[in-house]
């Protein structure tokens, strides 16, 4: 339809045309005119431009991840609740499962492992739980978690029947997945110190399952305890990416019957 623009006619189409063209020499010159602007910057203040650009995103990334880091840390700690010290305070389960770590440090006795192990026992002593799981790396040759762990309750009067080796628990994620999908555990008890015990439930929670942890005795060391805590507190926000990618555990395998002593064989 055309219009009547200073007493012309003129098409609807060249009007737009026209505005168009406009527009885009409006645009090229506030190019040319920033461009002419940023020429006569003297070379400080170019240098300051360039690192603004660079600050600014690095800064929000950062700021993001301080919050991710805080958010995972503040909810795994809001599990503590179902981690106890006390035998007594622990409901009755049919299995605990029994969280690995290097049998030696430094060639010396790893206090970690040591005190998992007193844990351990001492809650099937009390009648607790009826069998172990034991469950921890074995990727490695000559180096065999489960197994190292197996022989140290059997020396604390666990009898072997009782004791079940989970070969595949690489990470707290892959121990707490296979509870369910290879030993069919929905309800069971955690051994582990107990900042250790509040991302396993924490994990194993958000998977559906009914787990508490039992808290093994730290250590003293503070060497050893910052750098186990500093460790763990880096590990929660790498098991919410898990859980928020519904990670699952690196290795599948047969299901295992509690009901029927498992036959003990080294990988």
């Amino acid at each position: 339809m055309p219009l009547c623009v200073n007493s012309m006619t003129v098409p609807c189409g060249r009007i737009s045309a026209m505005i168009r063209r406009k527009s885009s020499n409006s645009s090229k010159n506030t190019s040319t005119a920033e461009k002419a602007a940023d020429e006569k910057l003297p070379p400080s203040a170019k240098k300051r431009r360039k690192l603004k650009c660079i600050l600014i995103p690095v800064l929000i990334l950062a700021g993001i991840g301080i919050i991710f880091f805080a958010a995972a840390n503040i909810t795994a700690n809001a599990y503590s609740d179902y981690v106890f010290d006390d035998l007594t305070a622990l409901p009755e389960c049919r299995s605990a499962i029994v969280l690995g770590c290097s049998p030696h440090n430094e060639d010396r006795i790893n206090l970690y492992f040591r005190n998992r192990m007193d844990a351990a026992a001492k809650l099937y002593h009390s009648g607790k739980v009826k069998k172990l799981i034991v469950s921890g790396d074995n990727g490695r040759k000559n180096y065999n978690e489960p197994e190292a762990m197996r022989q140290a309750l059997i020396a604390r009067g666990v009898p072997d029947e009782d004791i079940y080796c989970d070969y595949a628990g690489f990470s707290t994620l892959d121990s707490m997945i296979r509870a369910k999908s290879i030993f069919e555990q929905e309800k069971f008890i955690v051994v582990s110190q107990r900042f250790h015990c509040k991302r396993a439930v924490f994990i194993s929670r958000c998977k559906g399952l009914e787990s508490y942890g039992y808290a093994a005795i730290d250590i003293n060391s503070r060497r050893w305890k910052y750098r186990n805590h500093l460790r763990e507190s880096l590990a929660r926000p790498a098991a919410l990416l898990d859980l928020i990618f519904c990670r699952d555990a690196r290795f599948a395998g047969e299901k295992v019957d509690l009901n029927i002593p498992q036959i003990k064989a080294i990988p």
